[in-house]
């Protein structure tokens, strides 16, 4: 085991030390397995989730560096919780399932969330280590929007937060005029569920924003200009022509234009599903009569 990575198992288990009494009387337990690009500590009896966990931890670092170019000059130490309990109480909430340590190179994982779903895993893995990659680089700190919204664009998914099909929250609050401004997430995320998944869906959709707007190569431009010490919106600036606030007023109007004509046809579902079906009807008849007739004609010209 080379020095760097006895250190980075070290910061493991001391980052390991602050969790809750539950956790650490299970993590006192763990095993360890050694992989090339990272290490796995596990409770007793998993270690063949272990190891498909440093299987897909390759596969997403691969991918990571392909679409980010950014690359870690260590081996983080991956920390597998099976008390969901225990877990909830060292993050303080219900509704993390992941997190990331970048200055310890760690990212601990709710097993009972996120081992059982490979397709979860590989998300997983992906969204925290976008995470240690962008806070391994000096610079100015990230704004926690950014961090966030990139992590979910490269991950395709919200995978550190515990979500449901129905917990969207975005276009009520573009309608109703109670988005978060950007400024008020650079250092954090609300406590409450319903601000907290607010707050993830404006980091995602914004940062999308910026992709589509200026392309990949422009957000990628953002975030070497932040690791070389600009600020957020120095780097935003700079590569977009734009200040944050002019920014951030387009892309509300964005939202808003595409938040109205879904609630248009929410509000206009029924008539709108009406008008469908008669359609639906009026051409079923007109393709009866069509064949009537050409059965009619068929018959005169046979007689």
């Amino acid at each position: 085991m080379s020095r760097t990575f006895q250190i980075v198992i070290t910061l493991a288990i001391c980052a390991i030390s602050a969790l809750s009494v539950s956790a650490r009387a299970e993590t006192g337990q763990l095993q360890t397995l050694q992989g090339k690009r990272a290490a796995v500590l596990y409770p007793p009896g998993l270690e063949s989730d272990a190891r498909d966990v440093l299987a897909v931890f390759s596969d997403a670092y691969d991918e990571v560096r392909a679409e980010l170019g950014f690359t870690l000059d260590y081996r983080p130490a991956i920390v597998i919780i099976s008390d969901r309990k225990a877990f909830s109480d060292a993050t303080g909430s219900r509704h993390i399932s992941a997190y990331a340590v970048a200055d310890k190179g760690l990212i601990v994982m709710d097993y009972s969330r996120v081992l059982t779903k490979p397709f979860t895993l590989k998300g997983t893995l992906k969204h925290e280590l976008v995470h240690l990659v962008l806070g391994r680089h000096p610079g100015k700190a990230m704004p926690k929007w950014l961090n966030e919204g990139v992590a979910q664009l490269v991950a395709e998914s919200p995978a550190e937060i515990v979500l449901s099909r129905s917990t969207s929250v975005l276009s009520g609050a573009v309608l109703s005029g109670r988005l978060i401004p950007l400024t008020d997430l650079k250092n954090g995320f609300p406590a409450a569920r319903r601000g907290m998944v607010l707050a993830y869906e404006e980091s995602l959709s914004f940062v999308s924003f910026l992709e589509k707007e200026y392309g990949r190569d422009a957000l990628i431009s953002i975030l070497k200009g932040i690791s070389s010490g600009s600020s957020a919106s120095e780097a935003i600036s700079d590569v977009t022509g734009l200040s944050m606030i002019e920014l951030e007023n387009k892309w509300k109007l964005k939202l808003k234009a595409k938040a109205s004509w879904i609630m248009y046809f929410s509000n206009h579902f029924y008539e709108l599903l009406f008008m469908l079906a008669a359609l639906v009807t009026v051409y079923g008849f007109m393709r009866v009569i069509i064949r009537i007739r050409t059965y009619r004609d068929e018959d005169d010209d046979e007689e």
